[in-house]
């Protein structure tokens, strides 16, 4: 049975990041300080029996107050997939169906991040009222509404221009009040109704469903890899410079937010070899990448296209 001083934690899962779970899990572990029980639950998209197994040792430890879930996806499969993200993405969508309904508010993680600080922090935030917290998209390009990657209907839903665009990776979720209002059942419609306006999933539903019922978090709660790849500092959200440094360098969760992560062969992120640092105290101890995955050998066909095309356009000119 929870208590008021229990800290809930949940990730949505499947195969793709199950050694990007195990360090996280982790990471929240190493980082708590003593004397709050943090309840953990894992929503199953889809472990192979070999990683499921390897969670669970490396979980051993900690296995009473961690608790694998199954959702039934049946509402959730017309909804948008891609290359890189499953129906998988969609389940925080629904997370009061999924939950104990002892659980009244929770916070939500992605599985490819890691803790740098006491997640009681977050934990500890007063909502206000709202729906949920959540830390403003960091990358140059998505950081409003009306950004190239915000969203493509934000006129249509009333939003101004500035408007600001949330991450959907790190969440401190009030689910009592997504229960009494049946959030789940507005997220649906949307997603229904606007499926040629969707461009990131889940993240694009929230947003637009909840344009004026989310708080903002301290950008060092959801220190996201796009603003390490913005073409200058002072592209992104954040415009002091003092503040900028500080997210960078003393980050409280680093989310490996793009497509390429650290278990990858090329990721260049500067935190990289703190994720395995966590992955050494999991059943992966010693893992690390051999070669390119899919995401990087389609990435380096690309750029191996775009600078034939360079080339032969610049032999053109030049005759």
């Amino acid at each position: 049975m929870a208590t008021r001083d229990d800290i809930n934690i949940v990730f949505c899962c499947d195969e793709n990041l199950a050694r990007g779970l195990a360090a996280a899990v982790m990471s929240v572990v190493a980082t708590a300080a003593p004397g709050r029980r943090i309840r953990i639950f894992i929503v199953d998209g889809g472990f192979s029996r070999a990683s499921k197994d390897k969670l669970c040792r490396s979980f051993a430890a900690h296995e009473k107050h961690i608790q694998f879930l199954t959702l039934d996806e049946t509402f959730l499969r017309r909804l948008m997939v891609s290359h890189h993200i499953s129906t998988r993405a969609y389940y925080r969508l629904l997370l009061p169906a999924v939950l104990p309904p002892d659980v009244m508010k929770v916070i939500y993680l992605d599985a490819d991040l890691i803790l740098n600080a006491d997640i009681a922090g977050l934990w500890d935030l007063d909502l206000k009222g709202q729906a949920l917290l959540a830390a403003q998209e960091q990358g140059e390009h998505f950081y409003q509404v009306s950004s190239l990657y915000g969203l493509l209907n934000y006129r249509e839903l009333g939003l101004k221009p500035e408007q600001k665009y949330f991450n959907s990776g790190v969440l401190v979720i009030d689910l009592d009040q997504w229960r009494r209002d049946d959030l789940p059942a507005a997220f649906l419609k949307y997603a229904e109704a606007n499926r040629q306006h969707i461009r990131w999933h889940d993240q694009d539903i929230l947003n637009a469903v909840l344009a004026r019922r989310w708080g903002e978090l301290d950008p060092r709660w959801n220190m996201q890899q796009h603003i390490l790849l913005n073409s200058s500092w002072d592209q992104g959200p954040v415009k002091d410079k003092e503040a900028y440094d500080r997210l960078i360098c003393q980050p409280y969760i680093i989310h490996f937010s793009t497509a390429v992560k650290p278990w990858h062969f090329d990721n260049t992120n500067p935190f990289k070899d703190r994720f395995f640092q966590y992955l050494d105290t999991t059943a992966w101890k010693g893992w690390r990448p051999n070669g390119f995955s899919r995401v990087e050998m389609t990435r380096t066909a690309k750029k191996a296209v775009k600078s034939l095309r360079a080339g032969i356009f610049g032999a053109v000119k030049k005759g």
